[in-house]
């Protein structure tokens, strides 16, 4: 039901690719992957190496045409830097940015 509700209330489509950021160990997981599946759209791993690269992994969102990302704050601020653009220009495709979690 989560992966359902999820998927209706950020519109996501067949033809959405979403980034899959997270362990299976944290509930976000569900929303990036089951409801990913709920709408038969495309999930995009991040690898390890990627999800460490703070600013670099802009870039790559941008060059996988990633327009969902569902991370956790500490995630967001690592991704952030002097000089880093994170506008709506650096990633033109992103039309969700669902971040929660962490206490």
């Amino acid at each position: 039901n989560e992966a359902r509700v999820w998927s209706d209330i950020v519109g996501l489509k067949d033809t959405d690719r979403v980034a899959q950021m997270t362990s299976m160990a944290f509930d976000n997981h569900i929303s990036e992957v089951y409801g990913t599946m709920v709408q038969a759209s495309t999930s995009v791993v991040v690898s390890d190496l990627m999800k460490r690269s703070g600013p670099e992994l802009v870039g790559w969102l941008a060059d996988k045409h990633v327009n969902i990302m569902v991370p956790v704050p500490s995630h967001l601020r690592s991704m952030v830097g002097p000089g880093v653009d994170v506008s709506a220009v650096a990633l033109p495709h992103l039309r969700v940015l669902d971040v929660g979690g962490e206490a």
